[in-house]
């Protein structure tokens, strides 16, 4: 006897001892008590259970993979000619985005996929240097982030794509919305400082491009420092920081040392003074040694014709 004789009077007992009362076996009553069961044997997804669904099923019996009342019910099945309910299926969708659409050589870039299936997402998949890239998705609702960063300048295209799952346990895909990304990398630009950093006691102008800031005295007192920074290979104009001079600020740096000035108080213009007298001449100054000399030059139509000490 073959091996396929043998499964055929096999089938036959079972039929001949399941259908005896296959009449106190609606459709209804099947799908209720194991619509999950036909359904997984619904391998061509068309709502029927048919004759080689039901010689698998037979199969897997005869192996001890499947038990007696489920084969039951998927042969009663398709002898009924019963007819799965069919389930509407919420198509997969996902979106995708980049972070930044222009980078340097080196800067680091955020890929992420969002996938959405009400029936359940089974993974996300992104599109980047050369090749596809998946992550792990669970739930009706997922994200993933891919991170990374291109080494020659150009012109790049990203995709994202998600898989979810159909009513029937079918897997279903899509490309998300968009389908691509364009993010352009740039030769890297490096960031200079004339001051060659935070020195608040040098006027400096920090480049990058052309992008440049320039320090300047915010007040009498107070000096707005700029200077280059960086991380992870990107760099960046950084400030400006306000630095309080100890002794004033002038054209953008704080003064090393007080500054020093005379101002003659008297005279000041327009006196006349009589010949063989004396007069006092007075001055305020800052920024002068305690105790220093003082040297005033007397000058008529700017020519010195004596001094005073």
């Amino acid at each position: 006897m073959t091996k396929k004789s043998f499964i055929f009077i096999v089938a036959l007992f079972l039929f001949a001892a399941g259908f005896a009362g296959a009449q106190n076996y609606s459709c209804n009553s099947l799908i209720e008590q194991y619509g999950d069961k036909i359904a997984e044997y619904d391998q061509d997804s068309n709502n029927y259970i048919t004759n080689d669904e039901s010689v698998q099923a037979l199969r897997d019996y005869l192996n001890l993979d499947l038990a007696e009342n489920y084969f039951l019910a998927i042969a009663r099945f398709d002898r009924n000619n019963c007819v799965l309910p069919r389930q509407e299926n919420d198509p997969v969708s996902g979106t995708l985005s980049v972070n930044k659409t222009e980078v340097s050589v080196g800067e680091q870039i955020e890929l992420t996929v969002t996938g959405q299936d009400n029936d359940g997402l089974t993974s996300l998949w992104a599109y980047y240097q050369g090749s596809w890239h998946s992550a792990y998705a669970d739930g009706t609702s997922f994200s993933n982030t891919w991170t990374f960063s291109e080494n020659e300048p150009g012109t790049y295209v990203y995709k994202g794509y998600v898989y979810g799952k159909e009513p029937q346990g079918l897997r279903d895909a899509a490309y998300t919305e968009p389908k691509s990304v364009t993010v352009v990398v740039t030769e890297e630009q490096t960031c200079n400082d004339s001051d060659g950093g935070q020195d608040y006691y040098k006027r400096g102008t920090a480049t990058l491009g052309d992008k440049n800031s320039t320090d300047y005295c915010k007040d009498a007192n107070t000096v707005a420092e700029y200077w280059c920074s960086g991380m992870g290979g990107v760099q960046w104009i950084a400030g400006p920081n306000f630095h309080q001079c100890p002794y004033g600020c002038r054209d953008g740096a704080c003064l090393r040392e007080p500054e020093k000035s005379i101002t003659v108080t008297s005279p000041n213009g327009e006196e006349k003074w009589d010949v063989n007298k004396s007069y006092m001449i007075t001055w305020d100054s800052s920024g002068l040694d305690a105790g220093g000399m003082v040297k005033i030059v007397v000058s008529e139509r700017n020519d010195p014709i004596a001094t005073i000490i």
